[in-house]
């Protein structure tokens, strides 16, 4: 049997395997609506009764109805909890298809034994609640990807031949011989999470800076990335600095080439304004990028190693749960994706998403406003570059300010804002007027006081 014939053998195999293995959660959901209702029309029934009959004493009939009402709410805890587990297991089922989808179709034209070899070995330690669907790959001489980049759909952009000859080479032995002297941005936190925090906080809002930042060489990165791999105490550090502060002439040159590639083959029909920024990041296997989005239109090159990406529509705003914008993490999402908190955060159960897994030569496109969660394998380190471009619905008046970093802009009118966004450049509208105004801290009872009770006629 040839290559293509043992690979495909296997496709179909594990194919079935998936379909087999996974879980159905609607007839748990459907038993948990049901039971719902029942919990409900029989509050209902006990508050028409009264607790307590005319001697003060609970009625017989109201003591059995609460121990009923006890009973049913303990199913539906249960049942949820288990609802959550099948969730999982669920995507992780989707997951395994999807790579195996991916895999026959690259069977047709790659090496079958080494796209195995690299789907055998990624891991990824996050599991997670949500629904997840796959990001879509797109080839890079085709007209899809051009529209999506035109309308702001996320794909991924496969295997890419515009890295090969110029930035694909950017391995982290390569790094080494380049990036000698520079000192460069580190971050080091305790665990694997990277969050990202304005200088300013506006609010004056509690909060812990969760990681120690430095400028230190490439040399020393590799040191305390050693270190912390020996020590093995959930310890990360990972590396982010701006191309123009720290390339040598030879990785300047490779990457005027590569965005000349770009821009002639993808970019010239999208109608993007300026590339703002040019980010080069290397970080250990197992780190997380916190979940957050940006103004800027987003290219992420995968150099070296393999992430997961996670995108969630802006319309997933509410269920995201970001924090204000005086705080010090505006535009970031206040979930822990490890442990949700769905006490605090309840619309989270709701949130659903797209996923894929990158490799080396693929390119990301995050649309403006996109949620994005990124994941690292569980090994080796990854090197990407993200090149951070200004909206074409974005107004540059005369006087306006762009900061891509901290995404600060003013002058900009509503109007010019895609439908997907509009409320919420809306919402940052007013409670940036507000805060500006009165102490931010007089944000939410400005807010409550203004809606309470004024629209229930509606």
């Amino acid at each position: 049997m040839s290559c293509f014939g043992v690979a495909l053998t296997l496709f179909l195999f594990c194919r079935q395997f998936v379909a087999d293995d996974a879980p159905n959660t609607d007839e748990i959901y459907d038993d948990i609506f049901k039971l719902l209702e029942e919990k409900e029309t029989l509050e209902q029934e006990l508050e028409k009764l009264g607790k307590l009959n005319s001697k003060g004493k609970l009625d017989e009939s109201c003591s059995i109805g609460e121990k009923k009402l006890k009973f049913l709410s303990n199913v539906v805890e249960e049942r949820i909890s288990k609802a959550e587990e099948l969730k999982i297991e669920l995507n992780d089922a989707k997951e395994r298809k999807h790579h195996m989808q991916h895999l026959e179709r690259d069977c047709r034209g790659d090496d079958v034994e080494d796209i195995i070899s690299v789907e055998d070995r990624v891991h990824f330690r996050g599991r997670y609640t949500f629904s997840v669907d796959p990001v879509e790959r797109v080839a890079v001489d085709g007209s899809q990807v051009k529209e999506s980049l035109k309308h702001g759909k996320p794909v991924v952009i496969k295997g890419s031949n515009l890295t090969a000859s110029t930035i694909g080479k950017w391995s982290i032995e390569y790094l080494q011989t380049q990036l000698v002297s520079n000192e460069m941005q580190l971050y080091v936190t305790p665990n694997r999470q990277f969050k990202s925090y304005t200088l300013e906080n506006r609010g004056n809002y509690s909060f812990d800076l969760s990681h120690v930042a430095s400028k230190e060489t490439f040399r020393t990165f590799l040191n305390i990335a050693d270190i912390l791999y020996n020590t093995a105490n959930g310890s990360r550090v990972c590396l982010k600095e701006l191309l123009s502060r720290c390339s040598s002439s030879d990785m300047m040159s490779a990457l005027f080439q590569f965005k000349s590639d770009l821009q002639s083959s993808l970019l010239a029909e999208a109608g993007w304004g300026e590339l703002e920024q040019e980010v080069l990041s290397v970080g250990m296997a197992d780190r997380v990028i916190h979940t957050h989005y940006n103004m800027a239109e987003n290219l992420v090159v995968q150099v070296f190693g393999h992430q997961k990406f996670v995108l969630f529509n802006p319309t997933e705003y509410a269920n995201l749960y970001p924090f204000p914008i005086h705080h010090p993490q505006d535009r970031q999402s206040q979930v822990n994706f490890d442990g949700p908190n769905f006490d605090m955060f309840p619309q989270f159960r709701e949130a659903r998403g797209l996923q894929v897994i990158v490799s080396p030569g693929d390119i990301v496109y995050i649309p403006s406003y996109w949620w994005h969660y990124i994941e690292s394998a569980d090994q080796g380190m990854t090197v990407s570059l993200d090149f951070l471009f200004q909206p074409s619905w974005m107004e540059k008046n005369k006087g306006d300010i762009i900061d891509v970093e901290n995404d600060v802009s003013t002058n900009q009118s509503i109007f010019s804002v895609p439908d997907d966004v509009k409320e919420i450049r809306l919402q940052r509208d007013i409670e940036t007027l507000i805060g500006s105004t009165v102490h931010p801290s007089k944000i939410k009872k400005i807010l409550k006081t203004t809606l309470e009770r004024r629209f229930d006629f509606l």
